[in-house]
């Protein structure tokens, strides 16, 4: 799987996802910290990122509008 974690994480995760064997990135090390939610979907739904957050709901709202298909959250 490939991540992508929200800045309202801790950079940690990274490594978490890393060490067991997938790829992960940090909303903050792409340069997308303070990006509103809608601005990151557009990057969470092309780069086929399982997206994680503490602000699901919100985000819930935005995959049911914009995508037919996506990796999670």
């Amino acid at each position: 799987m490939k991540f992508l974690i929200d800045e309202c994480l801790h950079t940690s995760l990274v490594a978490v996802a890393q060490d067991h064997g997938h790829d992960c990135f940090h909303v903050n090390w792409l340069g997308l910290s303070g990006e509103g939610d809608w601005d990151l979907m557009p990057r969470i739904v092309a780069g086929d990122f399982t997206f994680v957050t503490n602000n699901a709901r919100d985000f819930r709202k935005l995959y049911l509008i914009h995508t037919r298909y996506n990796c999670g959250l």
